[in-house]
């Protein structure tokens, strides 16, 4: 039979030595060691580091991640203005690795027809200088162009800017008055401005009263209203293209010849002012007629009181006997 080991056996306890002790020791510390090179590592490696890297482009295998990818810069000049419109594009490219293929493509105003002007463009471009592209918009709208740019390792990158494009046939017209009343005759001039629309334009003026007039754009107009009322002057602007707008401007009220305000056989009572006047003549007169019938009767009590004091002084009369 095999003896029994000293260590083991009738529930004995295993013998702990003072080298066993140093070797569990030292393995300890060997593995914290480890551990911390192993985290020092992994958090120093470039597969953890962020870079600048997006999916692959074309010709890149699909699940490759491609750092230091391509960005596309478009720069319309200008973004917006009236048909017929002149536009530059300026493009720019950063990242990526020269050279690079460009195609750009101006959109049409409903985006989904095939673009007038599409696949211009630019290969084996070194990046290093901006390329600027023109293009003219004969309608109103707004339209996209877009760019599409590849560096040298097939990775691609797009870029879209939006133009709009405004119709400068539209119509607008603005007028106002210099008077808005006044007693008959009243002469009243009339100003407007027109803007956009298809030559030649054409003013038709109607100043509510019966009578109206064609005038030249830019040109103040005068009408002098003869008769009293109120009237409500329009202005009519048509351009060539048959386009039209009206302009209604406030009432215009003219009173009778003599009169501050209101319309003679309207019903309009005299204004203030002049009743104010008459309520004032009529008390400087009730004033002046007191003041000569009080004069008066002080006059006539004054002389019956002389008349009286004058018979009480007056000595009474003698007589003397004839001799």
């Amino acid at each position: 039979m095999t003896a029994a080991s000293p260590c083991m056996g009738h529930g004995r306890k295993p013998v702990r030595t003072a080298g066993s002790r140093r070797a569990r020791a030292t393995a300890l510390r060997a593995a914290v060691w480890l551990s911390i090179v192993l985290t020092l590592g992994a958090l120093g490696s470039p597969a953890s580091s962020p870079t600048n890297s997006h999916p692959a482009g074309p010709g890149v295998a699909a699940g490759v991640v491609v750092a230091n990818q391509p960005i596309l810069t478009l720069v319309p000049s200008p973004e917006s203005g009236n048909a017929p419109l002149s536009v530059n594009v300026t493009v720019a490219v950063s990242g990526g690795i020269a050279p690079y293929n460009l195609s750009l493509c101006f959109g049409t105003n409903d985006h989904t027809s095939p673009a007038p002007n599409c696949g211009v463009g630019a290969s084996g471009w070194n990046g290093t200088t901006e390329l600027v592209f023109s293009h003219d918009y004969t309608t109103p709208g707004n339209f996209s162009v877009t760019g599409v740019v590849t560096d040298s390792r097939g990775s691609g990158v797009g870029s879209t800017a939006l133009i709009v494009v405004t119709d400068r046939s539209v119509l607008a017209a603005t007028a106002d008055e210099r008077t808005s009343g006044g007693a008959a005759p009243l002469s009243v001039t009339f100003n407007e401005s027109v803007a956009g629309g298809t030559p030649p334009i054409t003013l038709q003026w109607t100043y509510g009263d019966g009578t109206s007039g064609s005038e030249l754009p830019g040109v103040p107009v005068v009408h002098v209203y003869e008769t009293p009322g109120s009237f409500e002057p329009l202005l009519a602007v048509t351009d060539g293209a048959g386009h039209r707008t009206t302009q209604v401007l406030p009432r215009i009220t003219v009173s009778a010849p003599g009169h501050a305000g209101g319309e003679v056989g309207s019903g309009a009572l005299p204004g203030w002012p002049a009743i104010v006047g008459a309520f004032a003549i009529a008390a400087f007169t009730a004033g002046a007629v007191a003041v000569v019938v009080q004069h008066r009767r002080w006059r006539r009590e004054g002389n019956e009181l002389v008349a009286q004091l004058g018979s009480r002084r007056a000595p009474p009369a003698t007589t003397r006997a004839k001799p």
